[in-house]
Parts: structure tokens; C-alpha cells; sequence
């Protein structure tokens, strides 16, 4: 028979607890006020900072960090996971997504992470990756300018053919990462070959100077395949000379701004563009023509009209006649000088003649300009 427990015995009820003695007693406490950064102001705006060192601590559990970019879709997290575990990397890995383009590479072993970066472009599912290198000031706005590349030592002394050796001498250059499987086993002694970071806004030499005993020589250095980076737009791929944001493609108004405008001429063959060579101009002010209406007096209708001589009242070498000089009029059995009596229709051209005519009485009147 079980034991019976005395009244008032066994597991007590619990009590409420508050929020700080939660905080207490979890695993991750908060830190302590010597361990938080001051509050500081810079440009009138709350600020903290951190020294490099700092930085360099907070970012050691990031050292095998890699950040894969798709740039035209990419799967779904939960594919691409599946995608990585059948690559056969030998540690543990996990994926985070910084942006709809960007995913983070957390990789356990440096192996792996070589493996990852040195191989620079992934598929998964026909979207294309990315690998770029992650640092304490990465963007995913901007590319980072450090890169894997291999590079090549020709004619190096076979007694350089060692790790040690050949990472120091190419630590002149960037950081090394590995040796090529032929120069660790000195199946070629011809050329030495290892992978480097370099950062693609340094100056890359084209040669050492190494110390050999008592006598020193020139080591060249070959690279292969350096990529390119553009220090406008900070991605890579291209130069600032071929940026689309430093050299921005000429739009619709601006070339249409590079010509000359159209101008169009009249068909009057006196009249002329002002870039061909015309008579110097003069200050004489421009005088309008004058316009004399011609008719017959006696004409009543359509079926007496007579033939008409029209006499110009000036010639261009005479003035002008005064006010109420009367017209001059040549017409068969009539008188040659009447005063023109105003028209009550208004001026119209006739296209078919050559002259302005009005029409006047059943009849049209030639005006002379």
C-alpha cells in the first residue's frame, strides 16, 4: 500500500514571481552596468561606440561567416538547407536570411568554410549564388572588396616548397588560405600555387624581395582570373569607367539636347536662314505697302466688265503719295484719276493668280501691293 502523506505535506503551490527575478534566474542575464558603453552625443544625436578590439571580439563567433547573394530569386529557405546538407560538409552549418537577397553561412569547420568561398558561385533549384566574405563592416548594400584568388610563384626554390615558407611569403600579398595539391606534394616544382584573400583596393605586387642566406632575389608573382570592382557603386563585376551610376546612359531629352534644333524656312526665296550670308542689315525703318484697289466706276454688273490696265501708283524709286492722292486707274472710255470709295467686303485672295485680288461688285479686283 502507498505511503499516505501527512496533511499540510507534499509540493507547495507555486507563488508568482516578477519580472526581475525571472531575468535573474535565467541562463543569459543582463550584463552588469560596468560592461554597458556610455551614452554619448555626436552631432546632436544619441551615440555609442566600441573600440576595434571590441570588434574584434564581438565578431570571433563570425569568423567562418560567408554571405550568399542571389541576385535574380532564390529557393526557399527550407530548400536551401536541403540543398547544403547534400554538398557534404563535414561540420555542422547554419543558414539565416539577412534580406530577401542575402543569407548568411555560419560554418563550424574552416574547411568548410573554404570549401564554401573558394568555390565563389553555387546553383540551388537554377537560381544562381553568390559568395561573398562577411566582415564587421559588411553591407548589403555594397559588395566587399575582399576576394579568394589563386596565385602563382614561378621558378621559387624547391626548398621554399613548405606551408611556412610559402605563407609567408605570400602574407606580402594577403591573407593565405591554402596550398594547391600539387605544391604541398612537390608534384611540380616548376611554379608553387596557393589561394590568398586580397582586397582588390590595394595596389597587387608584381613582385618580392626575399632573403636567401647571404644573397637575396626577386620573387614574380602571377594572379589569376582578379576580378573587378568598381569603387563608385562598390560591387563587382565591372569598373567605375563602365558604371552605370558614374556614366549614367544619355536619356531622350539629353540627346535631343546634343543637336541642333530644326528650323524651318519659308518657301520665299528672299527670305534666307540666319546661318547662311545675307546683306548687313540697316537701321531704315521697314515700310509697309501700300495697297490701291481697282475698279470701274461704270461697271454694273458681271457681263459689262472691261478689260483692265493696272498702273502702280509708285515705283519703288518714288515716294509714297500723300494722303487722298486719288488712284490710278487706265481703263477703256473712262476716266483715269477717281477716288477709291472704301470696300465693304473684307480683304481675300484668289490662290489661283499670282496677285491678291479682292471681291467687289460681283467681280474680282486685282490689288497692287
Amino acid at each position: 500500500m502507498a505511503a499516505l502523506h501527512p496533511m499540510g505535506e507534499g509540493h507547495p503551490t507555486p507563488s508568482k514571481r516578477s519580472f526581475a527575478d525571472i531575468l535573474a534566474s535565467s541562463s543569459n542575464p543582463l550584463p552588469s552596468s560596468q560592461f554597458l558603453k556610455p551614452r554619448e552625443v555626436y552631432r546632436g544625436e544619441p551615440a555609442v561606440t566600441f573600440t576595434i578590439d571590441e570588434i574584434q571580439s564581438l565578431a570571433s563567433p563570425f569568423r567562418f561567416a560567408l554571405v550568399g547573394k542571389f541576385s535574380k530569386g532564390r529557393p526557399s529557405m527550407e530548400a536551401l538547407r536541403k540543398e547544403f546538407l547534400t554538398i557534404g560538409y563535414k561540420g555542422t552549418f547554419t543558414l539565416g536570411l539577412l534580406d530577401p537577397r542575402h543569407v548568411l553561412i555560419r560554418f563550424e569547420h574552416e574547411e568548410d568554410y573554404h570549401r564554401c568561398w573558394l568555390r565563389r558561385f553555387w546553383s540551388f533549384q537554377g537560381f544562381g549564388m553568390r559568395v561573398l566574405k562577411w566582415t564587421p563592416s559588411f553591407s548589403v548594400d555594397s559588395e566587399p572588396s575582399i576576394v579568394p584568388i589563386w596565385i602563382r610563384l614561378p621558378n621559387l626554390p624547391v626548398h621554399f616548397f613548405a606551408k611556412g615558407p610559402l605563407f609567408s611569403i605570400s602574407r606580402l600579398v594577403g591573407e593565405p588560405l591554402r596550398l594547391d595539391a600539387s605544391t604541398a606534394a612537390i608534384t611540380r616544382p616548376n611554379v608553387a600555387r596557393l589561394c590568398v584573400e586580397i582586397d582588390l583596393l590595394k595596389d597587387l605586387p608584381n613582385r618580392v624581395w626575399i632573403v636567401n642566406g647571404s644573397f637575396g632575389f626577386w620573387q614574380k608573382i602571377e594572379y589569376e582570373n582578379v576580378p573587378d570592382y568598381c569603387r563608385c557603386c562598390h560591387k563587382l563585376g565591372h569598373t567605375a569607367d563602365v558604371c552605370k551610376i558614374s556614366n549614367p546612359a544619355p536619356t531622350a531629352a539629353s540627346q535631343g539636347s546634343d543637336h541642333h534644333a530644326q528650323v524651318w524656312l519659308p518657301k520665299n526665296p528672299e527670305t534666307s536662314h540666319p546661318d547662311m550670308q545675307q546683306p548687313m542689315a540697316t537701321n531704315e525703318p521697314r515700310q509697309k505697302p501700300e495697297i490701291s484697289l481697282i475698279k470701274n466706276p461704270n461697271l454694273l454688273g458681271c457681263d459689262k466688265m472691261h478689260k483692265q490696265r493696272v498702273v502702280q501708283n509708285q515705283d519703288t524709286t518714288n515716294p509714297a503719295p500723300s494722303e487722298g492722292t486719288p488712284s490710278q486707274v487706265v481703263s477703256h472710255g473712262h476716266s483715269a484719276t477717281r477716288e477709291p470709295k472704301p470696300l465693304n467686303r473684307p480683304l481675300s485672295y484668289k490662290w489661283s493668280s499670282l496677285k491678291p485680288t479682292t471681291w467687289r461688285r460681283g467681280c474680282w479686283m486685282i490689288v497692287s501691293l
